[in-house]
């Protein structure tokens, strides 16, 4: 692995570095770990069409129900971060007032009840077979999570060909996912997902209220920064707390690594894309 190259002194710079190599290689004398925080939000996604995740009150259950902290402390040990909004914490117009994860095992319980499902029922979570390790044990977290409130979470693999056409014809009922931005701005989060009708389709969320949709549309050519970050915050608020259409998890930071004979490695703000090494020297 990259990892195992670096350590044998093949290679100088190494990208994506597990979570779980991190420490070793902070600890060892001949590399060091470079950390860069990232426009990546790991979300989870309920097809609002597919019973019993069509009830409003079903999803916002399944919010409470998930432990963001346990999956960034078990997962990601300290190398991500909690984020409850549309765009990642290093972006444009991130609302940092809400830190605490919505976390609440009885709420969750009485939502289920109230809904009719105080028994529980049975989900499908849709996985891409070809999904990074933490992103199946992200799954298996939840997994038990939904279960301690009556939840029997069934964890489904797809081959990568057959997750990506089922999710564009609107067909997976539940799955996790990532979203790296391309640009510093709100819209390419929430346009992406929320634009238009097909848009909710190809991402098989599915969502209905085209009131909504234009209200996204309109927001990407506000022009006073004061009234489109209440636009925005407005529609997140609708999209996520109220709705529960598109729960966002958390946002985990690039990780590189470099050998000692690395000078003035720099990634760029969004730790992704191109990287720019013309001040980057090695020493002997």
């Amino acid at each position: 692995s990259r990892v195992i190259e670096l350590e044998s002194g093949n290679i100088d710079i190494a990208f994506d570095i597990p979570a779980n190599d991190v420490e070793r290689l902070e600890n060892n004398k001949d590399t060091a770990i470079v950390k860069r925080a990232s426009t990546i939000v790991e979300y989870m996604v309920m097809n609002v069409t597919k019973k019993p995740l069509d009830d409003v009150r079903v999803r916002q259950a399944i919010d409470w129900a998930l432990d963001e902290n346990a999956i960034l402390t078990a997962v990601w040990r300290g190398n991500a971060q909690y984020s409850p909004t549309t765009v990642a914490p290093s972006m444009k117009y991130f609302d940092d007032s809400d830190t605490d994860c919505r976390y609440d095992v009885e709420k969750a319980k009485a939502l289920l009840a109230e809904a009719g499902y105080g028994d529980g029922f049975t989900m499908e979570l849709a996985a891409d077979s070809s999904a990074s390790d933490t992103m199946t044990m992200s799954l298996e977290i939840i997994k038990e999570q939904l279960a301690a409130v009556g939840i029997q979470a069934e964890i489904r693999n797809y081959d990568e060909s057959t997750w990506l056409e089922t999710r564009k014809a609107g067909e997976l009922a539940s799955f996790m996912s990532t979203w790296t931005a391309d640009y510093n701005d709100p819209d390419n989060f929430i346009y992406t997902f929320f634009g238009n009708e097909e848009k909710t389709k190809i991402r098989s969320i599915n969502y209905p209220d085209t009131a909504v949709m234009e209200r996204v549309a309109a927001a990407r050519a506000m022009v006073n920064e004061d009234e489109r970050l209440a636009e925005y915050q407005a529609l997140e608020e609708k999209l996520i707390h109220e709705d529960a259409a598109w729960v966002p998890m958390y946002s985990r930071l690039h990780l590189f690594a470099v050998s000692k004979r690395v000078q003035n490695f720099k990634p760029l703000w969004s730790g992704v894309s191109d990287k720019i090494y013309y001040e980057v020297s090695l020493s002997e």
